[in-house]
């Protein structure tokens, strides 16, 4: 891919689009040389008669594709007809429902034209396949814009619209045909985009959203859509996003556009923050910077909180820098001296004794939240203020804000060992002040965690070594972090020497991490998605009786295990670890009832084993994304309860961004009939999500709702762990998993 975009920009001339600028489709298929000197020649041809600004990505495709039938002396023509017929066969379900007719149902046979040994391909079972998926994507949008444009301005317009962008919101493949079709409309029938872009039956969640990045990324300009857009932003933050991305939007809102922005920030809040400040960093515009702190209220904690976060994109607005910091920091809002603090190592636009000065106002702020905001820097400051700033933070009379300055010179993944100046300043103070003589046992992990990083390790640190060092040795499977190989070497070899079993097996699993192909947990998941496997959930309170279920899971071979909160609750986490021993080499899944402190949440149950964490209840978007980053760096797969209120397509596919690794249908036993049925939520989530979902509804293992296609794991619990005697219904277990493996065979 180097070499080609080296080639394509060093011999384009001005009027040629730049490599960048193709959509990622395409750079791949310039990698081809044939089609690459196609798409490269494509620009300068295509500037003729364009009115819209330069070549979109289907524009080139439809070039590449006439000139080489043309070159083949083939009918042009009644060949594309052709193709996308083929194309059409091979991907009915990327056409919009509403508009195949029941005559247009016919089942076409896949059989190429001949010769079009450029387009299509014989694949290996004898049918036709595309040679490129971009060609697959140009045939269905030529056929899907043509019907659009016949279509023209109406109501099934907009409903096809909108199920095209259901499909694209769900797959890469299905986003390539969207983004065609729109570009398809800007060549041939322009005026259809500002009649679906301003139909009030647009979905402001996908459709819109999804138009407008489009347009922004293919040069597509509809000044009124974006305009209409931009009245209709309160009804979407995805839609705002989507609108603030766009190309010129100072410009075409003209003197409403920082109120705009201002209204923006008070009606979607911090979720909104980033996306902002990108937009005011890509306008590069002094005099748009000034009106949009002229629009803020400095009184209210929301908007001065934001502006003390991005404090250094308006220094330049005809403001005096120290004076408006002077106001930020004196706020009574601890979140505004927070978002100070936490952003201070930006502050290129401060002198160092500006720096300096708003350290100390900093250091001394009376609320620990601040101090901590303050700590989380400290690894950005430059050497000679992260020492000062080490010393306040580590003798602190909090331990939450000493917490944040350890967790800070160790967060680095490519280079997580401390600088030995900071080991030896963190080490001087901890031997010497009393009171971390009996740190909190998250605090006493950081310390275990900076002493095994720089080798300083002592053998009276073993009580604190098991705890810090499996969640070491995880960071290191996962690839979370990169050691240098004398590190991580010397890591595995403690593990190894480690009396505790589950350390000695994780660093066993770190020693022959690049021995094994086997995928990592959260791949190994998602990889359920259309296959059957089978949980058990141990809903019991007793531990002695959740290993005698185990031990009948496992002899039945069950995919999983779940732990039940109810266990955790009344044993603790150590009843996932003693699960796990029970059943080493089947995957642990530990339910975890956590309306916030997910991160936590997720720390506990895999430092104790779990292979696959299910938060049920997080309150937030905020709290399940730190529980994916927790995932992620300890090597664990992450699953969401997903309750038949949540289950839309605009929450399902927020929860997916995140990174979760699959969804979960439970049912609420209290309920008892009264409850719905969990099949009908299972297929709802599955229709928008592209994760495996897991099921529980009180199924038995001969419950003929197994025989349903709405799930992907089924999670059978109750009738095994009431069951008087769990060991007779082992074969039952048994003949249901035999039956689900043969049925993902077949």
């Amino acid at each position: 891919m180097t070499e080609t975009r080296e080639w394509w920009d060093g011999t384009r001339r001005n009027s040629q689009i730049p490599f960048s600028r193709l959509p990622g489709p395409l750079q791949s298929l310039a990698s081809i040389p044939l089609y690459s000197q196609l798409l490269h020649s494509a620009g300068e041809p295509l500037q003729e008669g364009i009115r819209n600004g330069p070549a979109n990505g289907f524009r080139l495709v439809d070039h590449c594709v006439r000139t080489i039938l043309g070159r083949n002396a083939q009918p042009i023509e009644p060949t594309i007809e052709s193709l996308i017929q083929v194309a059409r066969a091979l991907d009915p379900n990327a056409i919009p429902p509403s508009l195949t007719t029941p005559s247009q149902k016919t089942n076409y046979r896949a059989e190429p034209p001949q010769p079009t040994p450029l387009f299509v391909e014989r694949a290996s079972d004898g049918g036709a396949r595309f040679a490129h998926d971009i060609f697959r994507a140009y045939f269905l949008a030529t056929w899907i814009s043509d019907r659009l444009a016949e279509t023209g301005r109406s109501a099934a317009t907009v409903i096809a619209f909108n199920e095209l962008a259901v499909r694209a919101s769900q797959s890469a493949a299905a986003r390539n045909v969207f983004d065609f079709v729109v570009c398809a409309l800007d060549s041939r029938a322009h005026h259809l985009i500002e009649v679906i872009a301003l139909a009030p039956s647009i979905t402001m969640d996908v459709a819109l959203p999804m138009l407008l990045e489009t347009m922004a990324t293919n040069g597509v300009l509809a000044e009124d859509a974006i305009r209409s857009s931009a009245h209709r932003c309160t009804q979407s933050q995805a839609l705002t996003k989507a609108v603030l991305a766009t190309p010129n939007l100072p410009e075409i809102l003209g003197d409403q556009h920082a109120p705009w922005v201002v209204e923006q920030l008070r009606t979607h809040g911090s979720q909104l923050w980033p996306s902002i400040a990108k937009h005011v960093e890509d306008a590069l515009n002094v005099e748009i910077s000034t009106r949009i702190v002229s629009c803020i209220d400095l009184d209210s904690p929301a908007e001065a909180a934001f502006l003390a976060r991005y404090f250094d994109l308006f220094t330049n607005a005809g403001h005096d820098p120290f004076d408006l910091l002077q106001q930020l920091v004196r706020n009574l809002d601890w979140r505004v001296r927070a978002a100070l603090a936490e952003s201070l190592p930006g502050r290129g636009t401060l002198s160092p004794p500006q720096v300096n000065s708003l350290i100390e106002q900093l250091a001394g702020d009376y609320d620990y939240k601040v101090r901590a905001g303050l700590a989380r820097a400290i690894s950005a400051l430059d050497t000679a203020a992260c020492q000062r700033v080490l010393r306040l933070m580590l003798t602190d009379n909090n331990w939450h804000v000493r917490e944040q300055a350890l967790q800070s010179i160790t967060a680095a993944r490519q280079n997580p060992v401390p600088d030995p100046a900071f080991t030896d300043q963190v080490l001087a103070i901890i031997s010497t002040d009393k009171s971390w003589l009996r740190p909190p046992v998250h605090v006493a992990k950081l310390i275990t965690r900076i002493h095994m990083l720089s080798g300083t390790t002592t053998r009276d640190l073993q009580v604190r070594e098991n705890t810090g060092l499996i969640g070491l040795l995880k960071e290191v499977r996962s690839g979370w972090i990169t050691l240098p190989p004398e590190r991580e070497q010397a890591l595995v070899r403690c593990g190894q020497e480690s009396s505790h079993w589950l350390v000695a097996r994780e660093a066993e699993a770190v020693r022959r991490r690049h021995e094994s192909g086997t995928p990592s947990i959260q791949e190994w998941y998602r990889r359920r998605r259309g296959r059957r496997s089978l949980q058990v959930a141990l809903d019991v309170h007793s531990l002695d009786r959740a290993t005698e279920i185990a031990y009948v899971a496992v002899e039945a071979d069950v995919d999983f295990i779940e732990v039940g909160d109810p266990l955790i609750k009344r044993e603790g986490i150590a009843a996932i670890e003693a699960i796990k021993q029970c059943a080493p080499d089947t995957a642990v899944v530990a339910e975890m009832m956590s309306a916030d402190w997910g991160r936590d949440q997720v720390e506990l149950a895999a430092e104790a084993g779990a292979d696959v964490i299910l938060l049920i209840g997080p309150a937030s978007m905020a709290s399940v994304s730190t529980a994916v980053a927790a995932a992620r760096r300890l090597g664990v797969a992450l699953t969401l309860d997903a309750t038949p209120e949540h289950a839309t397509p605009a929450w399902l596919r927020d929860m997916e961004r995140t990174g979760i690794d699959g969804f979960v249908v439970t049912t609420n036993i209290d309920l008892g009939v009264g409850s719905n049925h969990p099949l009908a939520t299972a297929a709802a989530v599955r229709r928008y999500s592209q994760l495996p979902v897991a099921v529980s509804g009180g199924f038995s293992p001969g419950d003929d709702a197994l025989s349903s296609d709405e799930w992907d794991i089924a999670i059978i619990g109750r009738s095994i762990a009431d069951a008087v005697a769990p060991a007779d219904t082992a074969g039952q277990l048994a003949t249901l998993a035999r039956k689900i493996r043969a049925k993902e065979h077949s």
